[in-house]
């Protein structure tokens, strides 16, 4: 079986415990509007322009069979999106490699190859892989394969999701996922339709189903200033996640701007601002996220910090 990965990380400490590989798989039914991962939500292999690599040399101007990338006034290369096939002729043309793929078809055995190359620091640290996205569950028979063959190898498997999928793809993955990182992003229905183009009923109902089957689950609250980090919505997440049950753990991960310069790259604009937490805010939600029981840490610490924390500061890179 193949799939579409636009994305494979090694040494990872961000995406559950230890040192892990994260595969990312492309393909998105939400539209976060602070998503830092832009290339990940199409499903399909994109062309992604790197101005600061661009010679102005025009030559995937000249290669272009559809005439679909002109010149802009500072002789950067403005690609138009409606026009471009994605046949990839400028991309292996461009010397400079200003222009490159943002995802490629892989088998599952070729993923999984690359996955078993850093056992010994998995069994060091706790560790194991991550399929992340974009949305894992678009390509659940993909990503089952793959947690196949690290059942096989004795690799942990964890899965970062929205949760937003049909219940029967959750069931499929059930006896091969061991840790599931599911994201909360509002309580609210209606605001989270607004701020991700979807409704959170789905999403509440398979949290609902991984508690009734004792999974082990992490929530993840992407932690948005004038989104979701105000006090009032902090505790409806608590008693969202009370009235869910058999969650013990909380992750928030504040909000960064790490992906603005990829929308640039695929000719899109950045449209969230000011949404940055202060440290402060960060700490009171913790607290309490405590305070009502839960187990609960700021997961947007830097890798130094976090090597440090695991006692594995000789293996970095």
């Amino acid at each position: 079986m193949r799939g579409i990965v636009f994305n494979i990380q090694r040494f990872s400490l961000h995406d559950g415990p230890g040192i892990r590989t994260t595969v990312f798989l492309k393909g998105c039914p939400l539209r976060c509007q602070w998503c830092s991962n832009p290339e990940s939500q199409t499903a399909e292999p994109q062309i992604m322009y790197l101005e600061r690599r661009c010679l102005h040399c025009g030559t995937c101007s000249a290669v272009c069979p559809q005439g679909a990338i002109v010149s802009g006034t500072a002789g950067q290369r403005i690609i138009d999106r409606r026009k471009c096939t994605a046949c990839g002729l400028c991309v292996n043309e461009c010397m400079a490699e200003a222009l490159r793929w943002s995802g490629e078809h892989k088998s599952a055995r070729e993923i999984a190859e690359v996955i078993e190359r850093d056992q010994p620091f998995y069994r060091a640290s706790g560790g194991g892989v991550t399929f992340s996205g974009g949305e894992p569950l678009l390509q659940a028979e993909f990503v089952q394969e793959i947690a196949l063959l690290c059942r096989e190898r004795g690799i942990p498997t964890a899965i970062e999701t929205s949760g937003y999928a049909p219940e029967e793809r959750i069931a499929e993955l059930m006896g091969l996922i061991d840790l599931w990182l599911v994201d909360i992003k509002h309580p609210d229905e209606d605001k989270h339709r607004a701020y991700t183009g979807v409704s959170n009923a789905q999403i509440i109902s398979n949290l609902r189903y991984l508690a009734e089957h004792q999974a082990t689950v992490v929530a993840r609250i992407p932690f948005i200033g004038r989104v979701n980090a105000d006090t009032e919505t902090v505790e409806r997440t608590i008693q969202l996640l009370r009235s869910i049950g058999g969650i013990r753990e909380v992750h928030l991960l504040p909000y960064h701007e790490l992906g603005v310069r990829k929308y640039d790259q695929l000719g899109r604009t950045y449209k969230t601002q000011a949404c940055t937490v202060a440290a402060e805010d960060v700490e009171e939600a913790l607290a309490r996220f405590h305070a009502a029981g839960y187990t609960a840490r700021n997961d947007g610490v830097t890798p130094r910090r976090t090597l440090s924390r695991l006692g594995l500061t000789h293996y970095a890179r």
